[in-house]
């Protein structure tokens, strides 16, 4: 009886929303919950079936966590993914957080064709804000399709290092100025299409020293730089009402506190400097650089009290326990008050029935396929040589070396005599020597060799290539265009920022003379 009365009050409060903000429905929501259903509102957890079991149902109303987050292991296709995201619509009579990471690029937890959008820097590289947004409205739509409201995106960490930062292409570019325009510009279409978006990882995570996700994670200057620097791209993010924001795991020079515990953070600079009215999201407090040092029930309150109003527990059912007595208990205790618990609450309820009101409203449908028009306006040339156009007649012998097959198939429609070798993602050091020695003994074989590639560790490869044989080398970064090392040596080298099939078509359009990049 309580969880049908519950229900008429959810859809009664969403259908009120024209004559009353959704701030107070939100209000009136709150006072009808327990205190178990209040501590659910405050976590976000994962589980490992694509169907739910009937033991995790069981655990999920014991401890009526309100918002959930689909990873890879949960998704086979859309169909199943509706389907396993109206079961868990069903285990609770309140409004869930339905979220997943669908980002772009490599990190995308639907895998199908039409769910995938080019990665965060390829968008930034386009240098066209509109098309960002449509990017975003499109991913969001289909998105709110299938049942979801939360996307954790985007990624507003500026990549100023080289490749093999933590961030890679999940970040929109290596100034402020991009990764604010281009931020700005994704969460505007996710939020118009219905989908709350995430800034992460904030203050700034893209020039850190380690990955938290193992253990410590190291910001490598003061927190005066940062202001001028990581931080740019949040504050215009909050000023274009940014509905969430995710916590990094790292600390400063002279800090012990990773920022995801640290109220100076979060309270002062978040909440009181940069005026935020959002949700704090934590990330993951399973990742090595909160769990292997603070252990979860500790952590949980820390962050808790730090100023987060929503605390990601992913992994095991007994972990999730464990952090939601943690809260329970410190609740009774008197340690976190009601006042506190509270207006993290409202905070979350707030925005869940206001996501709930816009899409309701949402009647502009999505543009076409934006993929391959993205594709063509970040293809960029980072170096040629006079010479490199007389390397791709198609009558070359060439070696095409890759770490992913679609591109060789692709070439090979204009190379019909090319060759195929992989090049492995994460090569050993014994790997790569073998690999150059194949490569001398067979040089001679071939006109040219392309390399198509990803990581800092294959363009040190390339490196010594252009040192050790005599043949030109065309070098296609799948990923970003700076690296460790200079490949000006490469008769040409572009970057085409994917490794999609719009991206490779790209490329070898641009072998065979059909396409002309809008700049280099």
């Amino acid at each position: 009886m309580k969880k049908l009365f519950t229900l008429i009050l959810f859809f009664f409060a969403i259908h009120q929303a024209q004559s009353s903000s959704a701030e107070e429905q939100a209000e009136k929501y709150l006072k009808q919950l327990s205190l178990e259903e209040k501590i659910g509102q405050l976590f976000m957890v994962g589980f490992r079936e694509t169907k739910l079991t009937q033991e995790t149902i069981a655990h999920f109303k014991k401890y009526p966590f309100q918002n959930f987050i689909l990873f890879s292991h949960n998704i086979n296709n859309s169909a199943q993914t509706k389907q396993l995201l109206n079961e868990l619509k069903k285990i609770s009579s309140h409004p869930l957080f339905l979220a997943t990471d669908q980002e772009g690029g490599d990190i995308v937890r639907i895998k199908e064709r039409e769910f995938r959008t080019p990665s965060a820097m390829a968008l930034g590289a386009t240098k066209d804000p509109k098309l960002v947004y449509e990017t975003a409205f499109n991913l969001g739509h289909k998105m709110k399709e299938l049942g979801f409201n939360l996307n954790l995106a985007p990624v507003l960490d500026i990549n100023s290092k080289s490749n093999d930062s933590v961030m890679g292409n999940r970040s929109f570019g290596n100034t402020p100025e991009i990764v604010s325009q281009m931020g700005k510009e994704f969460i505007k279409g996710l939020q118009e299409a219905g989908i709350s978006a995430t800034a992460k990882h904030f203050p700034g995570h893209g020039n850190s020293l380690g990955d938290s996700h193992e253990g410590t994670s190291r910001i490598p200057y003061s927190f005066d730089k940062l202001k001028n620097l990581d931080l740019v791209p949040f504050k215009e993010a909050i000023k274009n009402n940014v509905d969430v924001i995710m916590t990094a795991h790292v600390t400063f020079p002279g800090e012990e506190l990773p920022v995801t515990l640290s109220p100076k953070y979060l309270q002062t600079l978040l909440r009181k400097e940069l005026e935020f009215n959002g949700i704090v999201l934590s990330d993951d407090l399973e990742m090595g650089a909160i769990v292997k040092k603070y252990g979860i029930q500790k952590s949980v309150e820390m962050s808790f009290l730090a100023g987060s109003d929503m605390i990601m527990v992913t992994g095991k059912k007994s972990t999730q326990k464990e952090a939601f007595h943690a809260l329970l208990q410190a609740i009774k205790e008197k340690r976190i008050s009601e006042k506190r618990l509270n207006e993290s609450v409202k905070r979350i309820l707030t925005i869940k029935l206001k996501r709930l009101e816009q899409s309701e409203k949402t009647s502009r449908t999505p543009s076409s396929d934006l993929n391959k028009t993205v594709a063509h306006k970040a293809f960029t040339i980072i170096h040629k040589k006079e010479n490199y156009k007389q390397l791709l007649n198609p009558q070359k012998k060439i070696l095409i070396l890759t770490t992913h097959y679609v591109f060789f198939k692709e070439a090979k429609k204009f190379f019909p005599k090319a060759s195929f070798k992989y090049l492995k993602q994460f090569p050993t050091a014994t790997e790569e020597a073998e690999l150059l020695s194949e490569l001398e003994k067979v040089s001679t074989n071939y006109d040219a060799i392309i390399v198509g590639f990803t990581k800092n560790t294959h363009a040190k490869i390339v490196e010594k290539m252009t040192a050790k044989l005599k043949n030109p080398i065309i070098s296609v970064s799948f990923s970003a265009p700076k690296f460790e090392v200079n490949l000006e040596k490469s008769a040409l080298f572009i970057c085409i920022y994917d490794h999609n099939v719009e991206a490779f078509r790209t490329a070898i359009s641009f072998f065979r003379g059909l396409y002309s990049p809008p700049s280099s």
